[in-house]
């Protein structure tokens, strides 16, 4: 039963008359991963032209259906909630005991679990009931994002998704009103094949004034601190920008980028490119940059900073009265608990299934920005670092700028990386692994 599929293979059997839905789970992730799959399938069906990269044919065949127009039922093991209906989006579902998948013919249906605390339990209990061994059981969660190769849908996981996802995050945490043509002008440019990007950074220096022991860019760990070479780092943006129609944030990475000595000749250029929605700099707050004319460009509408609540605000507090003085805008993280990001990368010996599981269902790689340092470019930030500073090494999970001849070459070689469905740092990757409350203070400082 542990098929692994993708949601536009499963609407496609659904529109096609083929399956039925019964729904196991009906607590608090119900309506979530029902509307998750609901977002995903009404951008699948949108009018937007599908690029000549997937296929020739310019329209997707099925107009959106709701996925509660496919549910029979709803299975909970919860006696109380067996005695009540549930409301989808409008429509009224019994919650039927598990005993009611002893009755049902097993071709006729497909079982989606909506639940991620339990999946483990209710895939061993529905394994223990004959009747059902034959019938499809997938989960929003852990098995229906697996591309065995490009499809409509995976434009839809790995770049309208994510980026309207980011947008308005964005929009939402600045309280700015969220642009209404944005999409428009995103499924156009999806359309004529081009390349487009939620987010990218640009490492430019790997100096820190602090050693945070559990540091989520292993800046304590590199063999190596220094600020990258201005000059390449001015050629990376001009060719990356040379081939991106469109970036909704740049970042600055890896360290304490304020630091940088050379961050306003790179502010002046990123700022100078039509392509960049914004620019993002994550700063520990614990000093902030003395060059007037620094501060004047950090003011800039298109510049925010995000300060962390590292409790030293002896330092933190003068360092926002400086901004507010410049009319900087500043996101202050007031009460921020981290992942366990920061320890040392391992192979978890993952299946191909499971990584590409693993990958595309990390929320960091959906929107977190690809990375460029030193003219290559990483779909994920801790790639670089794994192999800095681990034994791990990969050509799958990046793109060597100087391999590329033409722009066009370098285009189509950034939209295929952008489209695959895993990457070989996922299986180093401690974060999937860690448990939901694993969470720790920051800057625990190494002695």
């Amino acid at each position: 039963m542990n098929n692994h599929i993708n949601i536009q293979a499963m609407f496609d059997v659904l529109m096609k008359g083929e399956k039925r839905i019964i729904l196991f789970g009906a607590g608090r992730g119900l309506s979530h991963y029902v509307n998750k799959i609901n977002n995903y399938i009404w951008y699948l069906c949108d009018d937007w032209k599908t690029p000549s990269y997937i296929s020739e044919e310019s329209e997707y065949p099925y107009s959106y259906t709701a996925l509660e127009e496919f549910v029979d039922c709803i299975i909970d093991n919860d006696e109380k909630k067996q005695r009540r209906h549930v409301k989808l989006n409008g429509r009224l579902f019994k919650v039927r005991p598990v005993k009611y998948l002893e009755e049902i013919d097993p071709a006729k249906y497909m079982i989606l679990i909506m639940t991620d605390q339990y999946e483990n339990e209710v895939r061993k209990q529905l394994a223990g009931i004959d009747n059902i061994k034959s019938v499809p059981c997938y989960s929003y969660w852990s098995n229906m994002h697996y591309y065995e190769e490009y499809n409509r849908g995976l434009i839809v996981d790995r770049v309208i998704i994510p980026y309207m996802e980011r947008l308005d995050h964005y929009m939402v945490q600045n309280g700015w009103q969220f642009p209404e043509d944005e999409y428009d002008k995103i499924k156009e440019l999806i359309g004529r094949g081009e390349y487009i990007a939620n987010g990218v950074a640009f490492q430019i220096t790997t100096i820190c004034n602090l050693k945070c022991k559990y540091c989520a860019d292993y800046v304590p760990k590199l063999h190596e601190h220094r600020n990258m070479d201005v000059r390449k780092i001015l050629e990376d943006i001009d060719t990356f920008f040379s081939v991106t129609s469109r970036c909704l944030y740049v970042q600055l990475s890896t360290a304490e980028v304020l630091l940088c000595p050379n961050l306003g000749i790179i502010l002046k250029k990123l700022l100078s490119m039509d392509q960049v929605g914004h620019i993002e700099i994550f700063t520990n707050g614990v000093s902030y940059p003395k060059d007037e004319n620094i501060l004047k460009l950090l003011s800039d509408p298109r510049i925010i900073i995000y300060m962390s609540n590292y409790n030293m605000p002896e330092k933190s507090d003068i360092s926002r009265k400086v901004y507010e003085q410049y009319g900087i805008h500043v996101i202050f993280y007031e009460n921020q608990a981290w992942k366990i990001e920061g320890t040392q990368p391992y192979d978890h010996h993952l299946s191909h299934e499971t990584l590409c599981n693993t990958y595309m269902m990390c929320e960091q790689a959906r929107i977190c920005p690809h990375e460029i340092a030193e003219g290559r470019l990483t779909r994920c930030g801790r790639i670089q670092r794994f192999v800095e500073i681990s034994e791990f090494d990969t050509k799958h999970d990046y793109i060597d700028f100087k391999d590329y001849q033409t722009k066009e070459d370098l285009k189509q070689a950034l939209i295929a990386l952008n489209l695959e469905p895993y990457l070989e740092g996922c299986a180093w990757c401690a974060v999937p692994f860690q448990k939901p409350d694993e969470y720790i203070q920051p800057a625990e400082q190494l002695s």
